[in-house]
């Protein structure tokens, strides 16, 4: 047992200097890092900036799966993301501190109350060979679920429809 709360120690001193290092480096691809309650810009489709928008201008739809350009989000502790339902922008913010949870999700009603929109995205460790600690973040499914009170639900995919998906992210 020893020799696992040495190594526990080591890694988080390992994790904390990796913090460190990282949010000191003057990376210009890279977003800076947030100071106290500010909110830093991951990802904004209104963006005409290619590193803002990261090849997605207008929205992130449902099904992107993993955008490569995404910033790495190991020193983030809070993502808060803004999504657009038929013009409807919701604001959902998440805990991405927890290793057990790496899924996390978005239902919005739509203007119609018997409809709900859902959209979910994980955010997780790259598994190489050799771990680096980078996390990233893969895009869910969109879907819309039509309530009705004389039949089954009818679910309907909106990954390519323009008018529901993320407008925004940001971390701290």
């Amino acid at each position: 047992m020893d020799n696992y709360e040495y190594l526990f120690t080591e890694l988080e001193e390992i994790k904390k200097q990796l913090s460190f290092l990282t949010k000191n480096q003057d990376f210009p691809s890279s977003p800076s890092q947030p100071t106290g309650d500010d909110w830093i810009t991951l990802y904004d489709g209104e963006s005409d900036d290619p590193a803002l928008n990261l090849g997605h201008p207008t929205i992130i739809h449902g099904s992107t799966g993993q955008i490569e350009a995404f910033p790495d989000l190991s020193t983030y502790t809070k993502l808060k993301v803004l999504f657009t339902s038929s013009g409807e922008v919701s604001t959902w913010e998440y805990d991405i501190t927890s290793p057990k949870s790496n899924t996390f999700k978005i239902l919005t009603a739509s203007r119609t109350i018997s409809s709900i929109i859902g959209m979910s995205f994980v955010v997780q460790y790259i598994q190489p060979l050799i771990f680096t600690g980078k996390r990233i973040i893969s895009f869910a499914n969109c879907t819309k679920i039509d309530i009705f009170s004389t039949k089954l639900p009818v679910l309907t995919d909106l990954k390519t429809n323009q008018y529901f998906g993320i407008t925004k992210i940001l971390a701290k």
